[in-house]
């Protein structure tokens, strides 16, 4: 049989139901992360392959190999060497499938059981994928096998998208992204780098690279929004993160809130102004201070983040990609602040069923939610994570600084799918938040560019799979410094 593998063996441990470890055939051809299967009496159990090792007798005389090196001969003229290797795999259980279900297995294989290669439609059933044409088609396992997610799966509990720079984070999350855009889903990206507008373009991979992952060229529909073009209106904003915005003192922020509070809601910066020079508190405070408070609303005026108005629907809208571009000359308080007015009316307006369900993605969250400060912007995203769920609000975030992101967050985000991460403090800072086991823990320093490890409540057991290519232009290309030099040097 082609899909033949080796037989279970008693060593270098004896079988049980939670690990066997099998002798590789000859010309056996397996890795690790495969998934393999094992016909028993009770039913069909499905492993996954964790660690391979290779031993050859010939190679335990030390005398011998030094005999040969310090001769400059080649081994292989005198011993047939693959006769003599011993490959050794060892996995993992996951379940065995009985009839139509998975259960637990209570028994071990037995030594001399076959192990093949497991079919692909038990490992997706296992897996829990969904069919092609209704899932999120992310990437390739082993090559063969297409991942598409489960769209409830992954949407109705968040997802954190992790790993270094360079790694693919902001690759996958436009893969995301299409897939969403063409199931119908709106999609709401917070861009700190402006660079989600490229997928309005096609794909410049190669063609080669294209019909490797049987996708094709397209162009989708991406709707830019400036602060100053945010469909928001003032009676919608929360007091408190206007107050950080502006930046006011005690005593400025006591007026403001007081001020607000007594007018229970406020259409503009005109009214809310009129209000504070007329009410009967502001003669508690001093003359100073509500003079500087007034200038604070000038100010924020100019920001003009209220002067468009307009209904929040025209940001969550079937098969649109709502970018809101946050790349201008803008300082990070005043990028968080947009952030929370934003994620906090477009929450107000999903509770009100005013705007359709919807995907929140935000890049560089550890920006917007640090671990160390208390900002408007890491509030509302809590509260985002902890209840959008129940409002048909699902929220995917990227970081490079896992150590920068607020604790809360990360535990919240069910799916983590992690890329390349380099720094050892941010690998033994997530640790505890991951659902991986110890040889893909190793893995992610490993992991090349475009290969990513997803785990959590999107697949049953994690797997390593190569992100698809994208259909739409990617615009986070890095600088390339010889081609732009050469150039330079030809003008």
């Amino acid at each position: 049989m082609a899909d033949r593998l080796g037989i279970v063996v008693p060593y270098p441990t004896p079988p049980s139901p939670f690990h066997f470890n099998f002798h590789l055939h000859r010309d056996a051809q397996v890795s690790v992360n495969s998934f393999v299967q094992v016909e028993m009496s009770e039913g069909l159990l499905l492993g996954k392959v964790v660690n391979i090792t290779a031993t050859s007798d010939l190679f335990g005389d030390q005398k011998l190999v030094q005999h040969y090196l310090q001769r400059d001969m080649p081994l292989d003229i005198l011993f047939d060497l693959d006769s003599r290797l011993v490959r050794i795999a060892e996995a993992t259980v996951l379940a065995l499938r009985q009839g139509t279900s998975f259960d637990v297995p209570h028994s071990p294989p037995k030594p001399g059981d076959e192990v093949e290669v497991a079919d692909w439609k038990l490992v997706r059933e296992y897996l829990g994928l969904a069919p092609e044409s209704r899932g999120l088609y992310v990437g390739i396992l082993n090559g063969k096998m297409k991942i598409t997610l489960n769209v409830n799966r992954v949407l109705n509990h968040h997802v954190a998208v992790i790993g270094s720079t360079g790694a693919g984070k902001s690759y996958l999350v436009g893969v995301l992204c299409e897939e969403l855009a063409e199931l119908g889903v709106p999609v709401v990206i917070i861009d700190p780098h402006g660079e989600y507008s490229a997928m309005a373009e096609g794909s410049t991979e190669p063609d080669s690279i294209l019909r490797e992952f049987d996708v094709e060229r397209q162009s989708y529909d991406v709707v830019k929004f400036t602060p100053d073009m945010l469909p928001m209106r003032m009676e919608d904003a929360d007091p408190e993160i206007l107050t950080e915005l502006m930046e006011l003192t005690d005593a400025q922020a006591d007026l403001f809130h007081m001020v607000w509070q007594e007018a229970g809601r406020v259409k503009n910066l005109d009214e809310l102004r009129w209000r504070i020079e007329t009410s009967e508190i502001t003669r508690r405070f001093t003359k100073s201070t509500v003079n500087a408070l007034l200038r604070r609303l000038q100010m924020l005026d100019k920001l003009s983040l209220f002067r468009r108005g307009g209904p929040l629907s025209e940001l969550v809208k079937p098969r649109i990609i709502s970018q809101i571009d946050l790349s201008g000359d803008y300082d990070d308080r005043f990028r968080r602040a947009v952030c929370a007015l934003l994620l906090s009316v477009l929450f107000k307006a999903r509770v009100g069923a005013s705007v359709r369900p919807f995907v929140v993605v935000i890049e560089e969250t550890h920006r917007f939610c640090p671990q160390d400060e208390d900002v408007s912007s890491k509030a509302v995203i809590r509260r985002l994570v902890r209840e959008g769920r129940k409002f048909g609000i699902s929220v995917i975030l990227t970081t490079q600084r896992v150590i920068g992101l607020d604790k809360d967050v990360l535990s919240q985000c069910g799916t983590k799918i992690l890329f390349r991460i380099d720094s050892k403090t941010d690998l033994d800072y997530i640790a505890p938040f991951l659902p991986i086991g110890s040889g893909e823990y190793e893995m992610i320093p490993r992991l090349t560019t475009g290969q990513a490890i997803i785990a959590g409540t999107a697949v049953n057991t994690s797997v390593v799979c190569r992100i698809r290519a994208r259909k739409s232009r990617h615009g986070g290309v890095s600088t390339d410094y010889l081609r732009t030099a050469i150039a330079e040097t030809v003008k």
